[in-house]
C-alpha cells in the first residue's frame, strides 16, 4: 500500500497545532525570542490553521476509504455465465 503523505501531513500538522494551542509552549517560544507580543494574536493563527489541518485529514481519509472500496477481489466480481464457476465461486479456468 502506498503512503498517503498528504493524509501524515493532516495528523501530524493538527497534532502539533493543538499542542501548541493547548500548551504554552508558542508563548514561551515566542517570549524567548522577543516576540511576545504577538501572543495575543495566537488564536487568530492556530485555530485557522487547526481546522484547515483537520480538514485536510478528513477530506484525505475519506479519499483513501472511497478508493478502497471500488476496489473489490475478483471472486465478488459479477459473472454473466454462472456455468463457469465452481461451487465454491471460482473460475474453472483457473483449475486446468
Amino acid at each position: 500500500m502506498r503512503r498517503d503523505w498528504w493524509f501524515v501531513l493532516g495528523v501530524i500538522g493538527a497534532a502539533l497545532t493543538c499542542l501548541a494551542c493547548l500548551t504554552p509552549i508558542a508563548v514561551l517560544v515566542l517570549g524567548a525570542i522577543g516576540l511576545g507580543a504577538w501572543t495575543g494574536r495566537l488564536d487568530l493563527v492556530l485555530l485557522p490553521l487547526l481546522v484547515g489541518f483537520v480538514v485536510l485529514a478528513v477530506y484525505r481519509y475519506r479519499l483513501i476509504r472511497r478508493r478502497r472500496g471500488r476496489c473489490r477481489p475478483a471472486r465478488h466480481a459479477r459473472v454473466k455465465d454462472r456455468s463457469a464457476l465452481s461451487s465454491d465461486g471460482h473460475s474453472l479456468d483457473s483449475e486446468k
